[in-house]
């Protein structure tokens, strides 16, 4: 990446119990034995930060009215 780049990534917080979908996916999971690692935003902008990025940061946020965690660096 270009030094000035940004790198913008979302991912929809289907544990959030906000989400429209969260009951049906958690019983979904349950049912089918398929957990998912927890996305930590944070965590991602701090490895973004060891990796050189700038004004790296994580937080959780709505997007199109569905909970997402987001997070943001640049270059």
């Amino acid at each position: 990446m270009k030094p000035g780049g940004r790198v913008l990534l979302l991912d929809e917080d289907f544990d959030d119990p906000s989400h429209p979908w969260h009951e049906r996916l958690r019983g979904r999971r349950a049912r089918h034995g398929h957990p998912f690692d927890d996305v930590d935003p944070d965590g991602v902008a701090a490895s973004l930060s060891r990796a050189g990025f700038q004004a790296a940061r994580g937080s959780h946020t709505t997007l199109a009215g569905r909970p997402v965690k987001l997070v943001r660096a640049t270059r």
